[in-house]
């Protein structure tokens, strides 16, 4: 008996053959919102309104790919492979070139800007970002800048 939404969706997926949407639609009606529905009523939940809850979604976007559990999960904080699309921007850690094309717009905006197959980066200053350890190390030719020490690696994708 899947346990979980993310493991509820791979079992429909693989039982009934459904699209991505069609079996994230179905694992959200069928378990996640009613069991979002249940929290809702619990007098811990209405005590503070839902901001002591926390939940993990193991889902690549996180509160994204669930939509129609969005509202259930606004005061909630939750952990995610995702965080804010924006973070080194608001940190002031980003630096773009001022007349050149801004290569990380290109690649954040398809997977956290609305569009036909996602709806819009759900991130809330409560959520948590859980990392992955990468198994992956840095290439050589990323040490070859100035012999500056490599303080931090990324192996992932824009929407990581």
């Amino acid at each position: 008996f899947p346990h979980c939404a993310s493991q509820l969706y791979f079992a429909l997926r693989e039982k009934y053959n459904y699209t991505h949407w069609e079996a994230i639609e179905r694992a959200e009606l069928g378990y996640l919102v009613p069991i979002l529905r249940w929290a809702h009523r619990s007098p811990v939940h209405q005590k503070s309104r839902g901001r002591n809850f926390w939940t993990v979604f193991s889902m690549d976007l996180g509160r994204q790919d669930f939509p129609r559990s969005a509202v259930w999960l606004e005061s909630w904080s939750v952990g995610s492979l995702t965080g804010s699309a924006t973070w080194m921007q608001d940190a002031k850690i980003f630096f773009t070139e001022p007349d050149g094309p801004d290569c990380w717009k290109l690649d954040t905006e398809p997977v956290t800007v609305a569009n036909h197959m996602f709806p819009a980066r759900n991130f809330r200053v409560q959520d948590t970002v859980i990392s992955i350890p990468s198994r992956f190390s840095p290439h050589p030719r990323s040490r070859r800048f100035g012999g500056r020490p490599v303080l931090a690696f990324f192996a992932g994708s824009p929407n990581s």
